[in-house]
């Protein structure tokens, strides 16, 4: 599972975002619907700005609005098959949830990370959406007694998100999971 997370933005690090997708491809998508409930124009330069600035990391990368899915899963994981990067932006988180539940987005997203088919990246809302769809991904992985080893926990900030979520004690990551919310 190869998450890349950050509070604001690209982070303070975009220069490990790259690296994490490594040779998987370049062919991203930027997710926009926690931005559903804003006017269409600030929708719109809210995801031009993300494209701007995947295109700078040199992602080929265009939009996927999640509406286009409502109830049609199977088509959402046919055209997910080949991306590299899922960037899930920033906005409203309730609307990134119904979205992503809606389209059955949760559901491919969790068995595309279980394969380490893709990156799951995205701030803010984000990846407050992911915390609630990993639970099974993290539950299935942790019954696995041959996961991978994580990376050097110095090589940057999100490994110690990796470190958590490829655990292979079944115990530790079910207290992660079932760990109350602030």
């Amino acid at each position: 599972m190869r998450l890349y997370l950050s509070s604001f933005r690209m982070g303070d690090h975009p220069e490990h975002l790259a690296p994490l997708v490594g040779d998987s491809g370049r062919r991203a998508v930027v997710i926009a619907n926690a931005m559903d409930d804003a006017p269409a124009d600030i929708r719109q330069a809210g995801v031009e700005r993300e494209l701007d600035a995947l295109g700078a990391l040199r992602f080929d990368a265009a939009e996927l609005d999640l509406r286009d899915y409502f109830d049609a899963e199977e088509r959402l994981r046919g055209e997910l098959a080949g991306v590299a990067l899922a960037w899930l932006r920033g906005g409203n988180v309730f609307m990134l949830r119904y979205a992503l539940r809606r389209s059955g987005g949760d559901t491919v997203f969790c068995s595309l990370l279980a394969e380490d088919a893709l990156v799951y990246a995205g701030y803010s809302a984000g990846p407050c959406a992911f915390r609630t769809a990993s639970r099974r991904v993290i539950l299935s992985q942790a019954r696995s007694t041959s996961l991978p080893s994580t990376t050097d926990p110095r090589e940057s900030r999100i490994s110690r998100c990796r470190t958590v979520r490829r655990s292979s004690s079944t115990a530790s990551a079910k207290r992660w999971c079932n760990r109350q919310d602030p």
